[in-house]
This record gives structure tokens, C-alpha cells and sequence, in this order.
């Protein structure tokens, strides 16, 4: 929830170069966020904490749209680089956290998922919940895609904290969300 509000004040500080909508939602119905930062017609999508407890990676590219941002607009350098030459060539596809549902787990604990019952059924992998890497489907985000699917290895059979790839490719809608923006986007990178 924080992150929408940083996102939408970064919108709002930054109108010629960002702007804000989702890619889909998550299985407990939140908006996964997709930030746009730059002009250009070259695209590249980074995304961040497709598993909950690297919610570090979401941090770290709001910093990043906040940074490049301000060089834009100061037309500054930022690390030896011309970045309004690079943002006026290049809109960068940010869809900072995958999975915030998982981060929500993650960091408030298992109170704060809407069915606890049924995440706390789950195989925990690990210690406990801040150590959580899957969606609260059970589903390890990072092993959903089709490429190679049934080459993956699951270390479990059964929704669990991490490394279970679920049943069938593409079947958690953060997964299919991601497919999407890639499928509907010539990026290349």
C-alpha cells in the first residue's frame, strides 16, 4: 500500500516522464503496479519480488525511478550517464513487486492474509513466514512460466513456501499479469 502512494507521488512530482497504472491483480486482488518512466520508443521491463521475501528489489527500483527521475528533470548526469538522452530514447516498465501479497505475508505475518487458514495449511520450507518465497497459493512465482516448465525442478509436490511450480504453467494470475505486459510489449531488454 505504501508503495502505491510513493508511486502515485512520484507521478505527481515527475508528470513528463512517469506515469502509473497495474498490469493485473494478485490472487488476494491487489493491483500489481506498473510505473512507466520515460519517453522513448525502445522498451525494457524490470520487475521486482517475484518472491516475497526479496521485497528489497521493490525498494530498490522505487529508488531508482525516484533517482533517474530527478537527473531527468535536473538534466544531470547519473552514474557517468546522459540520463535525458537515455529517457527520451528508452521507456523503462517497472512492475516493482509481483508479488504483494507474499511481501504482505512476509512482513506483517500470517494475520494479514486473507484466508491464514489456508496459507498456514501449506508445507512451510522454512523456518517461518518472513523466510516465505511463494505466492499465498503456495506457488513459487519464479517456477510458473511455461518456458521449459516441465524441466523445473520442485522440491515439493504440494503448495508450500517456495519451490513448488504449481500444476500447470501460468496458472497464478501475477504469472499471467507478467506474460502479458511481455506479450503485449516489444521489449528489448
Amino acid at each position: 500500500e505504501q508503495m502505491l502512494l510513493d508511486a502515485k507521488a512520484l507521478e505527481k512530482a515527475y508528470p513528463d516522464i512517469i506515469s502509473t497504472g497495474t498490469v493485473g491483480k494478485s490472487v488476494e486482488g491487489r493491483d500489481l503496479l506498473l510505473i512507466k518512466l520515460g519517453k522513448g520508443d525502445k522498451k525494457i521491463v524490470f520487475a521486482g519480488a517475484h518472491h516475497a521475501r526479496e521485497y528489497i528489489s521493490s525498494a530498490y527500483l522505487m529508488e531508482t525511478v525516484d533517482e533517474y527521475a530527478s537527473s531527468y528533470t535536473q538534466n544531470d548526469a547519473f552514474g557517468g550517464y546522459d540520463i535525458r538522452a537515455l529517457l527520451d530514447a528508452v521507456t523503462v516498465y517497472i512492475v516493482p513487486m509481483v508479488n504483494p501479497d507474499g511481501v504482505n505475508l512476509v512482513q506483517n505475518g500470517i494475520d494479514a492474509v486473507k484466508d491464514p487458514g489456508k496459507v498456514e495449511a501449506m508445507r512451510m520450507l522454512q523456518d517461518g513466514y518472513d523466510e516465505w518465497k511463494a505466492n499465498v497459493n503456495g506457488v513459487d512465482l519464479n517456477r510458473q512460466y511455461p518456458c521449459h516448465w516441465e524441466e523445473k525442478q520442485s522440491n515439493t509436490d504440494e503448495p508450500s513456501s517456495e519451490m513448488y511450480k504449481g500444476t500447470a504453467p501460468a496458472t497464478e494470475p501475477e504469472v499471467q499479469a507478467m506474460m502479458a505486459l511481455c506479450e503485449d510489449n516489444a521489449f528489448s531488454l
